[in-house]
């Protein structure tokens, strides 16, 4: 049995998923994934100047959707098939060929003198985004109201704490790559 949530909580979560941007933000995830997880044999150029391309879009619609105030206390265990997963990453490292690390300032608005200069993986941010989106998208396809209301909080909370940072990367980095290939 579904848990009774407040009318007002059903509204919003009926309001957010009817929104342009939240409509827009679902259709950018799943053609991303499909993306990622379609293996062509297209040059490593192409392949990051695309992948730059849907994460541009998703990190502006990611930046537009609306933050809901809580999920539902129903727990769903959805996952991604490891086998699967492990084989889209594969997809990824055979498309990067040599545009794979970088050099970031781990948090550029810090105030020490000693900022933290990492390094950066393209392989990483974009099978982390990948897995974020992937399961979230898992999750929004469930028929129970429960776990549409868990898949949209989901998906603006794990872009504000977890891969919008894996996002902005992967984007600077791309542009960098791109620019000395001219």
């Amino acid at each position: 049995m579904e848990n009774i949530l407040p009318l007002s909580d059903k509204i919003l979560v009926s309001k957010i998923i009817a929104t342009n941007e939240f409509t827009n933000f679902i259709d950018a995830a799943k053609k991303y994934c499909s993306f990622i997880e379609t293996y062509e044999a297209e040059l490593p150029r192409n392949f990051i100047l695309l992948s730059q391309n849907h994460l541009l879009t998703l990190y502006n619609l990611g930046n537009c959707m609306m933050l809901m105030e809580e999920k539902s206390d129903k727990k769903f265990d959805i996952k991604i098939d490891e086998i699967e997963f492990q084989k889209t990453l594969h997809f990824i490292a055979d498309r990067l060929w040599d545009y794979r690390y970088y050099w970031y300032v781990f948090d550029p608005t810090t105030k020490k003198k000693d900022t933290g200069i990492v390094y950066g993986d393209l392989y990483e941010d974009l099978g982390a985004i990948y897995k974020y989106l992937k399961q979230s998208l898992l999750l929004y396809g469930l028929k129970s109201s429960d776990a549409k209301q868990n898949a949209v909080w989901d998906f603006k909370w794990n872009f504000d704490t977890h891969w919008s940072g894996h996002c902005a990367n992967a984007i600077c980095a791309i542009h960098y790559f791109l620019q000395k290939g001219r």
